[in-house]
């Protein structure tokens, strides 16, 4: 988790928390770094997630396939952004749209 420390100051989420309280914050939400590769599923259309992300390295898009299997990129989310947290704290019961990586990522989850 350190490793990301410059990248999670810059996440608005965490704006006006000091440095040396980051990481004690982090660690009461149990937040946990998952490494993902190329082309995999982070969250699929139809689950319901109680849970948000943020990119720390690579990048993820928000997608919703139609009934012909067409795809429609809705958002790319980069670098320092959250994605999720709509339908997490919305209690959404199945998400609409998914979430796969468009490279090798990692990404930081609260896992409790």
């Amino acid at each position: 988790m350190k490793n990301y420390l410059d990248v999670l100051k810059a996440v608005r989420l965490f704006k006006g928390i000091e440095e040396a309280n980051l990481q004690p914050l982090l660690s009461c939400l149990c937040a946990k770094v998952i490494p993902y590769e190329k082309g995999q599923t982070v969250f699929s259309s139809g689950e319901s997630i109680k849970k948000f992300g943020i990119v720390l390295s690579g990048q993820v898009q928000v997608v919703q396939d139609d009934y012909y299997g067409n795809r429609s990129i809705l958002g790319k989310i980069d670098v320092g952004n959250l994605f999720g947290e709509s339908f997490a704290c919305a209690e959404i019961k199945t998400l609409p749209v998914s979430v796969i990586t468009t490279t090798q990522s990692e990404l930081l989850f609260n896992v409790y």
